[in-house]
């Protein structure tokens, strides 16, 4: 099978958007939120049949309320809303995740919503096993509103294992057969090939990534067929929309590579 891949491209280059296959992720940020032509291309992606999750920003450093995250899904008529978590913390996403059903102007009927499996590889487990029974008491057309579940970059850093996420995979897929579908939460700087081996290994039960690695490391001048690795910080005008050029040639080439990675 083939992982889905949702590309992330700087503010203001959302024509990229349209080499993502079949999925998308839009960043419930600010700046993002502010951008009329940010909004309108994932409501065009929504319109040609693409799933788009919308994410809360806690990775980026600048989460947004629930209901804010809420409204900005529901105007992209987006598939899917990440839930707030808690960078590497199972216990206060857990709670996060609890506070946001009680809410009545925090979720939607209609929206299918993925968890975040934070912190170390116990952690994630024992988020999978909370999943699998958890009841919202919310007024939804699902006893579980909980259809994804996302496990993130840092996990690797959190286990000193690049390969977690492959492993964590597949244990889902051994203990909750087509209970969820798994999601994978940014892509590894450091191991640009994760993809690749997530293919190989969990194609079958993964069903998507997201990432802005292509648009960094051409950022950086540095193409995936070199083996050269790029971990430095994404530039500051990223997600600001004044990011004043962009090597075409480079993104070009990087996103052709990663999505060979996927297929």
């Amino acid at each position: 099978m083939t992982i889905k891949v949702a590309l992330i491209p700087p503010l203001g280059w959302e024509q990229y958007l349209l080499d993502s296959t079949g999925v998308q992720m839009a960043l419930a940020i600010d700046s993002c939120m502010a951008h009329p032509h940010y909004r309108s291309a994932f409501t065009d992606m929504a319109d040609r049949g693409d799933l788009v999750i919308v994410d809360n920003g806690e990775a980026e450093g600048m989460r947004n309320a629930n209901h804010t995250v809420t409204d900005f899904a529901m105007s992209l008529k987006a598939t899917e809303q990440v839930l707030p978590d808690v960078m590497g913390d199972r216990v206060e996403t857990i709670r996060k995740v609890h506070e946001f059903f009680l809410m009545p102007g925090n979720y939607w009927s209609g929206m299918d919503y993925m968890l975040v499996l934070q912190g170390d590889l116990y952690d994630a487990q024992t988020m999978v096993h909370w999943a699998s029974e958890f009841t919202s008491g919310a007024q939804t057309d699902r006893v579980n509103p909980i259809t994804t579940l996302g496990i993130p970059r840092n996990m690797g850093v959190m286990t000193s294992n690049s390969g977690v996420r492959i492993d964590m995979a597949t244990w889902i897929a051994t203990h909750y057969p087509n209970k969820f579908q798994i999601h994978l939460l940014g892509a590894q700087a450091a191991w640009p090939q994760e993809l690749k081996f997530a293919n190989k290994y969990a194609g079958d039960v993964i069903r998507s990534i997201d990432t802005a690695m292509p648009f960094n490391y051409a950022l950086a001048g540095v193409l995936f067929e070199t083996g050269e690795i790029f971990e430095g910080a994404r530039d500051r005008l990223y997600l600001k929309g004044t990011l004043p050029r962009l090597n075409v040639r480079h993104v070009a080439r990087n996103i052709e590579v990663y999505k060979s990675w996927a297929a």
